[in-house]
């Protein structure tokens, strides 16, 4: 059985929700978002296949999550749109 520790983990309180793992990768985003601790939401969608695989070879070769791309890129795509 794992232990799951949301954002609460921060604070030291458990939340269930994220492994510990998955807390970390959480913490070091929000460190580094322009968001800073702003709470997280899941996202849950389709991409196609072979922008996927770029993603997933963007992210191997910069040693960086997936997610990280996603956030820079949405972010930047809403601040050019002024959104």
């Amino acid at each position: 059985m794992s232990k799951r520790v949301g954002l609460a983990g921060v604070t030291g309180q458990r939340q269930a929700g994220h492994t510990g793992i998955q807390a970390t990768a959480i913490q070091r985003i929000e460190a580094q978002s322009p968001f800073g601790k702003a709470a997280m939401k899941k996202a849950t969608f389709n991409l196609p296949e072979e922008l996927h695989y770029r993603l997933k070879v963007a992210a191997a070769s910069t040693r960086r999550e997936m997610v990280d791309i996603v956030i820079e890129a949405l972010a930047q795509y809403l601040k050019e749109r002024q959104l």
